[in-house]
């Protein structure tokens, strides 16, 4: 791929310049970090696509590099295809991550793209739910132990919970484009403990179908605790049925219908409980 010059950023970034596309990324990111900007676009082998780099950077140009954010765009399908957003561990809780992300989708959104597709992983596979969005309606096409996943090991998983902790079985579509907002949205916790021969649930008395399942959400909540320092008594259903999933997912950029309406209202809601500016308490 080819570098752009600064002064092609308008043809790319539907007549938005170099300064105002980084001054949109690095909005309300910390004030001390340098922050740069790299644009690349196909060449004879590559023509329909391009790609820009966004830094955040400790120390100057030459510093220690805190966030990066590597975004492809397909703008012959109005898309962004799934990118690299890394942010350093020492930073990880200090919201730059998920600033970052809103601020990208607004960019896109601004940018006349249609859709932002991305497979939903790790924790990201609970927050982006969290955060509004969607199931990818071309998961059957190209995913299908993601599928699979979908239809038979998560609902087992949510079976499992919901039974151990007397609650009423689940009833989602999971046909449903925002099925995973019902996962999400499962708040219940406090069934998880430590043990002096590791982590397991607490036994409330109610009746487990499947060691299978069992065994599968141990080994998740080990991860998040190793990984994350996650606090396992605050640790919810939705947190430990969707972790260490692959889910194909997207954010809906131009649409109006009603579910595309609810997606931006969790998106804002999401981000007002992260305290972005504008939308949340500081």
């Amino acid at each position: 791929m080819k570098h752009a010059e600064k002064s092609a950023y308008p043809d790319f970034f539907n007549g938005q310049t170099y300064d105002e596309v980084l001054a949109r990324l690095s909005r309300h990111l910390p004030s001390d970090l340098y922050y740069t900007l790299e644009l690349y676009y196909g060449d004879k082998d590559e023509p329909l696509l391009y790609r820009y780099i966004f830094n955040g950077l400790k120390g100057g140009a030459s510093g220690l590099n805190i966030v990066k954010l590597d975004q492809f765009i397909d703008p012959s399908h109005g898309r962004a295809i799934e990118g690299d957003l890394t942010v350093d561990t020492s930073f990880q809780k200090a919201t730059i991550g998920t600033y970052l992300f809103y601020n990208n989708l607004i960019l896109r959104k601004e940018m006349g793209l249609r859709k932002v597709c991305f497979n939903a992983a790790n924790m990201g596979a609970y927050v982006w739910p969290r955060a509004g969005a969607l199931l990818n309606p071309e998961i059957a096409e190209y995913d299908r132990r993601a599928l699979k996943n979908l239809k038979g090991t998560l609902p087992n998983d949510l079976s499992y919970l919901r039974d151990h902790l007397g609650l009423a079985p689940h009833d989602i579509d999971f046909e449903s484009p925002n099925c995973l907002w019902a996962v999400a949205d499962m708040q219940e916790s406090g069934f998880l403990k430590h043990t002096p021969e590791g982590i397991a649930f607490h036994d409330l008395g109610k009746g487990q179908k499947s060691e299978f399942a069992k065994d599968r959400l141990l080994t998740r909540a080990f991860m998040m605790n190793s990984i994350f320092q996650s606090d396992l008594s605050k640790v919810s259903i939705g947190q430990l049925a969707l972790y260490s999933s692959t889910i194909p997912s997207y954010f809906d950029l131009q649409g109006t219908d009603e579910v595309v309406v609810q997606q931006w209202q969790r998106i804002e809601t999401y981000m007002a409980l992260r305290g972005y500016p504008e939308l949340g308490p500081q």
